[in-house]
């Protein structure tokens, strides 16, 4: 497996774990020119890792804060604004990757109504066919000190994500959608919409605009897919 190179020279705070399935996912792109935007980076050393990678690609990055690069690159550029503003995304996008991004990488407010315009707008919009979206940090949605994260507290729940947790006999399950975690969840509905959307009384069947989700600890991988057909 591809590995990308060590992050902590850069300041960021992502470890092996997390570099190995970047770098898998990101194995084919690395020597494309590719428009790539992260939204969130803190003091920015994250975009001058992310440019080191992608020696061809141009890197935007998103903050809610200022953020001056002194040793920046010519092929970075930095805007100011908070995430959930579709203009300035789509402003960002026009300026930046008229095309489309092929990488959008959301390591910004991690809170699941804010990350839910974003991912959106930015999915239906801005990001190309094959595209990849990457959502950081979705499990904060589990935590009960994160301001719209809350701990799973049905009993049924917990049995359910409980290690030798025995079956039962039911047709529908609990399910926690706190936070980020039910910004995933509404996902894996995008995911499944032509069966969503081909079942009795149904009149606008449609493929999903979602053609691969990979879900794993601490980010999940979202690729777009073509404009969706309908049957």
């Amino acid at each position: 497996m591809p590995v990308l190179l060590d992050a902590r020279p850069y300041g960021s705070d992502r470890d092996e774990y997390m570099l190995a399935h970047y770098a898998r996912q990101f194995a084919p792109l690395v020597d494309r020119d590719i428009r790539l935007l992260e939204i969130g980076v803190g003091g920015g050393g994250s975009l001058r890792f992310w440019a080191d990678y992608f020696p061809k690609g141009r890197i935007v990055g998103l903050d809610m804060a200022a953020v001056d690069l002194r040793e920046g690159s010519e092929r970075i550029t930095i805007y100011h604004g908070m995430q959930q503003d579709v203009n300035l995304l789509t402003r960002i996008a026009c300026e930046c990757a008229p095309e489309g991004f092929d990488v959008i990488i959301d390591d910004a407010s991690h809170i699941g109504a804010l990350t839910r315009i974003s991912f959106w707008h930015l999915l239906t919009r801005h990001l190309k066919a094959g595209g990849i979206f990457a959502i950081e940090d979705w499990g904060t949605g589990y935590w009960d000190a994160w301001p719209d994260g809350r701990r799973a507290t049905d009993p049924d729940l917990r049995r359910q994500v409980t290690p030798g947790a025995t079956a039962t006999d039911v047709t529908e399950f609990p399910s926690h959608v706190s936070g980020l975690v039910g910004v995933i969840k509404e996902i894996v509905d995008e995911v499944g919409m032509y069966d969503l959307s081909t079942g009795p009384g149904t009149t606008s069947p449609r493929r999903s605009r979602i053609d691969r989700l990979e879900i794993l600890p601490g980010v999940a991988f979202v690729t777009r897919a073509a404009e969706p057909d309908v049957r």
